[in-house]
């Protein structure tokens, strides 16, 4: 039986980020409150990945159709937008050479950063929607292999 059945999604995303530093888990903590009172029709989905853990925002229940990812790296955090070569960006705050996903590196001060929430704003806005609103759901997923690049911490 699956040990992770019996718990809350959101006390397993508190597991998944148990390696990280705590300034680590509290800005990804801080990030996701702010994303969740921006969108707060949004479903979540939560996922522990090779190369790290993240956040992420969907209308659906697909992981494929998250309009905003924040991911927990070793050392910092990073707010992707899967679908951030369409968005306009004057400023050029936006980092990746991919046809589709951008990213940017998410800091404290984000939330702040006038150019930042219209770079948000653009990506809720081409959000890929139901026609009939689901209902909200915190989704967890655990891709299968070695977790690689996580921090160094003893406990």
């Amino acid at each position: 039986m699956d040990r992770f059945l019996s718990v809350k999604p959101i006390e397993q995303l508190a597991e998944f980020l148990l390696p990280y530093p705590n300034h680590l888990r509290e800005l990804a903590e801080s990030g996701r409150q702010f994303l969740t009172a921006r969108f707060p029709t949004a479903n979540e989905i939560f996922w522990d990945a090779t190369q790290g853990v993240g956040i992420g925002l969907t209308y659906t229940h697909s992981t494929s159709d998250n309009f905003l990812n924040l991911v927990v790296y070793a050392k910092h955090l990073n707010l992707n937008f899967p679908y951030g070569a369409m968005h306009q960006d004057p400023k050029q705050l936006l980092q990746g050479k991919g046809s589709r996903v951008r990213h940017l590196r998410w800091t404290a001060e984000s939330p702040m950063k006038p150019d930042i929430l219209a770079l948000i704003d653009q990506a809720e806005a081409i959000a890929k929607r139901p026609s009939e609103p689901l209902p909200f759901i915190q989704i967890v997923k655990i891709m299968e292999g070695p977790k690689r690049n996580r921090p160094n911490q003893t406990f």
